[in-house]
Formats: structure tokens, C-alpha cells, sequence
């Protein structure tokens, strides 16, 4: 699924993704880092890809599962989403003066 919050949830676990070349997924994935991403409309790949994460050694699956979490961390925090929205409000405040 490369819905916004299936990706954030499942990051925010520590659990890497296996995506789509598209929507979120595709923004915030690195293949082999925290997650894989298979071809868009391909199922042969998604199959592959999923197949990949069946077959990552353990100790590359708990460096993946690491690097979901700080993937989390840096896109969906309390504290990112923060700074994001007074970034939209300042913008939004600029533009009225």
C-alpha cells in the first residue's frame, strides 16, 4: 500500500515497506534501506520485491527495521509536523501583508 498513513504507521513501527513507485511510498522508501519498491502496475516485481524482504539476512533486516524508525522520525514527528504547518502559516501570513 502506498497510502500516506499505512507508510507512516508502518515506519513508525520499525517495519520496512515494500511499495510502489508511487504516492508516499515512493517519496520517503530508499530500496534496501528501509524498505524496497517494486515497479508500478508490476506485479512480477512487487512479487520480487516482496521475495527480497522474505530473503534479507537478519542482520540487514534489523538495520532496515532501524532505519524505518529514523524515516519516521525525520517525516512524521510531532515535531516535523510542526514545523511544517507554521512554515504553511507563515507563508499564508506573508502573502496578506
Amino acid at each position: 500500500d502506498s497510502g500516506p498513513l499505512t507508510v507512516a504507521e508502518s515506519l513508525s513501527c520499525g517495519t520496512p515497506v515494500v511499495t510502489y513507485k508511487i504516492g508516499i511510498g515512493f517519496d520517503v522508501i530508499q530500496n534496501g534501506i528501509n524498505g524496497f519498491i517494486a515497479d508500478t502496475g508490476n506485479i512480477d516485481s512487487l512479487a520480487s520485491k516482496l521475495l527480497d524482504a522474505y530473503h534479507t539476512k537478519e542482520s540487514d533486516y534489523l538495520s532496515m527495521c532501524a532505519n524505518s524508525r529514523e524515516t519516521a522520525i525525520k517525516y512524521f514527528s510531532k515535531k516535523r509536523q510542526i514545523e511544517k504547518l507554521s512554515k504553511i502559516l507563515d507563508n499564508i501570513k506573508n502573502d496578506k501583508c
